[in-house]
Formats: C-alpha cells, structure tokens, sequence
C-alpha cells in the first residue's frame, strides 16, 4: 500500500515518460554498448522499473520515503547501486530474496534469484547550509520513472528543484515542489525560510571602472561594474544611464534579458524596442521597453530625464559579478562643450571607481570636475580621475583637430590604340589626425577601373569624383593604387594628362612617365607646372618613354601622337626537286618587321603552280586576289595571308606547291614567288633532281 501523500496524476507519469523513458528508448538505438548499460543492466540482471522519493523537510532534517519497483531477469538474480552521496538508509524490511549491502558512501541492492519486487525505504540526506539556503543532494539508480516530492515544514518557506524537471505547483503553494529526475540520476533541493531571507538582506558594493574615447562625431563609453556581494545574493542590477546615452551593448554572464526603461520630464512615459548585440555568453535578448519606477539616485544630474537599465539574470549570484555597459553619445557638431556623465549603478552601499579620458583626432580641454581626483594616466590616455562616491561631473570641450596630408603621386601615361590608361600611384602621410576616406578630382572624361590599397573598403565615382572609403582610421603613410582609363574611338592626334588631386592636401608632388604601345610614337607638345627629365630619374621606371616632374599642384602635360608605318623586309629560300614531269618546292620567307605590326601579307605566286598551301602561326584567312590590279600579266596571281593577331618583330611563311612539265624537254622557271608591299626582298634558291633527267 502506497503513502498517501504520495500521489501521482496522469499528468505527472506522461511527463516522467516523457523526458526519462524517450532519451532511454533512444539511446538503446545508439551504436554504443556502453550508453544504456545503466538503464538496461545487462551485465547485472537487475533494473528498476519506477522509483518515487518522497521528502519532509525541515531547518535539521531532511527525510525521504523511496517507494521501488525493480525486477531481476537473471537467472542467477543480479545487482545494482542504489545510492550514492551522503546518505543514510533506516533499517527496513526487504522482500524475501533481497539484501543490501554499504560499500563506502554508495547501498548496493543485491537479488539472489529472478523475479519482481515492490519495496519501501526510508532514507536521511545530509543538509549542507550555503547561505541562506539548506540543500541537500545525492544521486539515485536509474529508472524507467523516476520522480520527486517534497514538502517543508513551516510556514513561508520556498523549496526549489536544482535538477530535473519541475512540475508547475499549485497556486500558493511554495512550501512543496514536484518534478521528474532526468538521466543523470541526481536528487538535488534547497530551501530556506522567507524571515530568514529578508533578515539577510542584500549588501553590495560596486568598483567602476569606465573608460570613454572621445572622437570628432561620438564618444563611445565603456563602464564595468565589479559588483562585490557582502551578504546576501543579486538577482537583477539597475543601472542609471544618462539621458543623451544610446545604449549599444550589454555583457555578463548569465544573463536571461535586459531592458531600459525610459522616464521622461514631467511625469511622461516614453516606450519603445531596443535589440542588444548578444554577449559571449549568448545570454542576451531583444526585450521591449518599459515603464519603471524612477529611482532616488544621487549623482543623477537631471532626474527629469533618465534611463534605467534593468538586468535580469538566471539564477542569484553571490559572492561577485562583473556587468559591462557599452553606449555612446553623439557628438553634434565641434567645436562642443558640455557634461561627460557616467552610468551609475543602483541599489549598492557604497560605489567607488575610475574614470579615464582618451582622445582621438580631437584636442579635450577640461572645463570643470567635480567628485574626482585626477591621477597618472595610464599609456595612450589623455587622463585618468578616480571618485570615490557620487555624485561626479566632468565638463569638457573639444575640439576637432584637422589632418594634414601630403601627397607624392606617380603617374603613367600609356597610349595603346584604342584607349589611353593613367595609373597614379599615390603615397599618402597623414598627420595630425586620422582619415576615413578621401576625395579625389578631377576624373573628366576618365572612368575608374580599379582602387587597391590597404585597408580600402570601397570606392565610387560622383559628381566628377573618387571617393575612397577605409575600413579603418588612416594615420601616418599608406599607399593607394588607381587605375583610369579613356576609350577613343579612333586614334587621337593628341593626348592630355592632367593631375588627380587630393581634397584638402597640404602638398602635392608628382612624377610623370609617358609610355605607348609597340607602333605608336609619342612626343611633347605642351607643358605647364612641368619640367623634363631624363628617363632613368623615375622612381620605379618601367618602359617610359619621356619623363616629366611637377613644380606645382596645378599642371597639365600634352603629347602628341603618331601611328607609324610598318617597315618589312623579306628573305626568301627555295628549295626545287624536279621529277619525271612534276616539279615539287617549298619557300620559306623569313619577314623583319619593324615600327609597326602587320597583319596582312601579300604574295605574288606563279599562275602554274598547283596544290599552293600556306604554313604559319595564327592564320586567319588565305585567299587569292587575282592579278596585281591594273595588271595584264597572266602568268602570275595573288594571294592575301592574314593573320588573327598582328605580327611583330619578325614572321615565318611557308610556302608549299607542286608543277607539272613536259619531261622530254621543257623550259622551268625557278624562284617566282615573291613578297609585295616590301622595303628589300632578298632570297635563295636549291635545286635537286632525278637521275635520269639532264638540266
């Protein structure tokens, strides 16, 4: 017969199946042997099917009744651990066939022969205090349901469930939980009494450290808060944030969400959504803004107006915690002056801290302090102050510092047919202050191919500009790579090369190289804030031409342009065999080509050769053109070689043919082809023939 307090609904087995007898099922499907020996207990024969502990609590004592329902399939009976922890078992009468045994701090149940057994058993768990809670734990056996009751005595006493699965209690019913165990076996409660709690009030004390960068456009503010528990244990922190702070993030540990409420001037409410980064941890959320209570806060300069953060966390925690605030207030327009106000924690005795200054980019006057004393600033602040209460003010005024740069460009010209490219290589020293992007112009009729440089996060062309973009502050030297380019639709008679100026640069200094493809002849035309130089003194010279440098920003370089003509010059090797009444041959034709490329090659071919083929390097197109034009020579045609690409330098032609004669008696002429629309043709010729012919 069962104890009557012990009661179990439907609700509660359905839930005990549920997370207990699932991940058992599951893991018996596993690969692993080893996953469900507990549960299953092959080895000793021996499992249980429900275990039910039962508990009554008190400041002294805490004692379970553990109702087991256990069946051994082994022929030989088996054995398993039933306890473990600090524990002890009241004597108690087992069923026929059962004994226990104490081995250290574990009980082992041993079954001397098959069978299934009910059984009952008292058991006393050792409380440990940690303040201001009682808790007792100790792990169980394994079990198909394994479930857990239990009750305090007293009145106003909490109870909770550390391990496991709760069951929702009853309304007002604090003095008792449920639940359902999970596979790790653990048997784990604390509770404590509400006088005991509320005589144990919580006393905190908070060390601040904040720091805060100062830029031309924002001040980013980074405030930790080392809460240090005297007594007692935190589960939520408020904290004060200024009215012109944006908050931007929140870390800790443990933190289940955070909210601001916002509390506007004459008793008005303002609402509204903030999404935090996540923390590390992963603990933070998106929470909607509400309305709070607004706290009596010394320090507070303008109580009219104010935020409070509010963060809730798990679990209470006890001893210390450190919560990081980061927010950010907006600098309008420099020159500014006004308060730098730090958040401040609430409901801690007693707060001390420290409060350091950096500057970037921006000159920080001191206007007024209160509440601080200034210390030795640590290396690359602008100044350190330590408080030791509030309330504290700092004003401050600041102003923006502006960079200088100078630049030192290295431009080169290059002309090809169809387009015209401008590389500038631009070596940038920023001083002063840092960047984050820079302008450039004039483009004109340019378009911008290509930016490279380190640290470049993007560029575009607008209204007549390049505007660079850094992925991070820019100080000191860097080097930036542009391409440009300028379509012309048919070959320019001149060029223009203008410089690419630097918006706000404090000096410009230039190097000019004109270059042009193989066929095009450059030379100067005009120049203006430019002086010629030998070749050879061009930083990083490549194949230029013409060498400028710039005494001034403003300059402007013209050169004029000249497609030449081609120069070819031709070498031609015959090689004859004359047969029994054919004749076969080959001519080689070497080509020299010189200032200009050629695609095209004209032949002039003896009218009697047959089977004519071409051999060469990216033929095209072989075609015969007939006689020369306004030509009555019948003994001769022509033929047109082109090529997919033009040739330069020197090009190979073979040609190949055969010539069919009368072999009793026949006049041959030898070495007809020749090259047309050449400067010199000079050649060679070989002849070979068959035994029994006389030449």
């Amino acid at each position: 017969m069962r104890s009557p307090f012990f009661k179990i609904d439907l609700e509660f087995i359905l839930l005990a199946l549920t997370v207990f007898v699932l991940p058992v099922s599951l893991a018996s499907e596993s690969s692993h042997p080893a996953a469900n020996a507990v549960v299953t207990a092959p080895e000793s024969g021996l499992l249980l099917r429900e275990i039910h502990y039962v508990g009554q609590l008190t400041d002294d004592q805490a004692e379970f009744t553990v109702e087991i329902d256990a069946e051994s399939a082994g022929k030989g009976g088996g054995s398993i651990t039933l306890f473990e922890g600090d524990v002890a078992l009241m004597p108690a009468k087992l069923p026929t066939g059962l004994r226990m045994v104490r081995e250290g701090n574990q009980y082992q149940l041993i079954a001397a022969r098959p069978g299934r057994y009910r059984f009952r058993l008292q058991l006393i768990a050792k409380i440990t205090r940690t303040e201001p809670w009682n808790q007792i734990s100790f792990v169980g056996p394994a079990a198909g349901i394994a479930s857990v009751a239990a009750q305090a005595a007293g009145e106003g006493v909490e109870i909770q469930l550390l391990n496991g699965t709760p069951l929702e209690p009853e309304s007002g019913e604090t003095a008792r939980v449920r639940g359902v165990l999970g596979a790790d076996r653990n048997v784990a409660l604390r509770w404590q009494g509400r006088t005991a709690a509320a005589a144990r009030k919580a006393l905190t004390t908070c060390d601040t450290i904040a720091t805060a960068q100062v830029t031309p456009t924002v001040i980013k503010f980074k405030t930790e808060f080392h809460y240090q528990i005297v007594q007692g244990n935190l589960a939520k922190l408020s904290v004060v944030l200024p009215a012109n702070h944006a908050l931007t993030r929140v870390e800790g540990e443990q933190i289940r969400d955070w909210q601001v409420n916002v509390a506007a001037g004459g008793g008005g409410v303002l609402t509204g959504k903030l999404a935090p980064d996540r923390s590390p941890e992963g603990n933070s959320s998106s929470v909607t803004t509400t309305v709070g209570r607004r706290p009596s806060a010394g320090g507070v300069q303008d109580e009219s107006d104010i935020q409070i953060l509010t963060v809730e966390l798990i679990k209470p925690v006890e001893k210390s915690y450190l919560l990081k605030v980061f927010s950010e207030q907006a600098v309008e327009s420099t020159p500014f002056s006004g308060p730098l106000t730090l958040p401040q924690p609430l409901s801690v005795d007693r707060e001390s801290g420290s409060f350091t200054l950096f500057a970037e980019d921006t000159v920080v006057e001191t206007v007024s302090l209160s509440g601080l004393r200034q210390i030795n600033a640590p290396t690359g602040a602008l100044a350190a102050y330590r408080f030791y209460g509030r309330p504290v003010s700092l004003a401050v005024g600041l102003r923006r510092i502006d960079p200088v740069i100078h630049v030192g460009d290295r431009v080169t010209a290059r002309l090809e047919e169809a387009r015209l490219l401008v590389s500038h290589t631009l070596k940038l020293t920023v001083e002063n202050a840092g960047i984050y992007s820079l302008e450039l112009s004039p483009l004109e009729n340019f378009i911008p191919t290509d930016v490279r440089g380190e640290g470049v996060e993007d560029w575009k062309r607008a209204d007549g500009k390049l505007i660079v973009n850094f992925a991070s502050r820019v100080l000191g030297e860097r080097r930036l790579d542009i391409q440009l380019e300028q379509a012309h639709p048919s070959f320019p008679d001149q060029i223009v090369v203008t410089p690419l100026r630097v918006a706000s640069a404090a000096s410009e200094t230039a190097q000019i190289g004109a270059a042009s493809a193989p066929g095009i002849s450059l030379k100067t035309a005009e120049l203006s804030g430019l002086r010629e130089i030998p070749v050879g003194n061009l930083t990083d010279h490549t194949d230029e031409l013409l060498a400028y440098v710039a005494d001034q920003t403003e300059w402007t370089l013209k050169l004029s342009t000249e497609k030449l003509a081609p120069r070819v010059i031709a070498d031609i090797f015959n090689l004859v065999t004359i047969g029994d009444g054919l004749v076969g041959g080959s001519a080689t034709i070497r080509y020299g080509i010189i200032n200009q490329g050629v695609q095209e090659f004209r032949l002039r071919v003896p009218a009697a050769w047959k089977n004519i083929d071409f051999t060469g390097p990216n033929i095209r197109r072989k075609e015969t053109a007939g006689r020369l034009p306004g030509g009555t020579d019948t003994n001769y045609v022509v033929w047109n070689i082109a090529l997919q690409d033009k040739a330069w330098g020197g090009y190979t032609l073979v040609v190949t043919y055969d010539q069919q004669f009368d072999p009793h008696q026949a006049t041959l002429s030898l070495g007809g082809i020749h090259s047309l629309e050449v400067e010199r043709e000079t050649g060679s010729v070989a002849v070979t023939s068959a035994a029994n012919l006389q030449l």
